[in-house]
């Protein structure tokens, strides 16, 4: 029995490359945008408006994104606290914040006397109406 030779559909192409050229450094500056807007926004409501009085859906309209990016890239409220605090330890420029203040120390010609003192310092950015906590002489 003779075979009458056919054509396969099957074509030979060269082996596909399959590590993905991708740079994503462009999204990874866009969500660190979005990360500051949403720290900024939730501290600019705490300071005005307090802790307890600011929801996440206030937080979420004032930053232009939606409560459930707060949710999964904070947590919640008490996560927002924490980014803020660590921002303001973390400060700007390369400089750790324990050589920063240790810097400060350093330079200061001397403490405040009065310990009263630190905590009006403490109150500067408190909103309007708020009573000082620690009213001194």
């Amino acid at each position: 029995m003779d075979c009458i030779g056919y054509m396969t559909m099957e074509q030979k192409f060269p082996a596909v490359n399959t590590r993905r050229r991708y740079d994503s450094s462009g999204r990874r500056e866009r969500a660190r945008q979005t990360r500051g807007q949403i720290i900024d926004a939730a501290r600019e409501l705490y300071l005005t408006g307090g802790y307890a009085a600011t929801t996440v859906a206030a937080i979420a309209a004032a930053a232009r994104v939606s409560a459930e990016t707060i949710y999964k890239g904070f947590g919640g409220k008490p996560g927002l606290v924490r980014a803020i605090v660590e921002r303001g330890l973390a400060g700007e420029g390369p400089e750790p914040a324990e050589q920063r203040s240790d810097h400060i120390r350093a330079t200061r010609a001397r403490p405040p006397q009065d310990p009263r003192r630190l905590g009006r310092l403490h109150y500067r950015d408190r909103p309007p109406g708020r009573p000082d906590p620690h009213p001194g002489p």
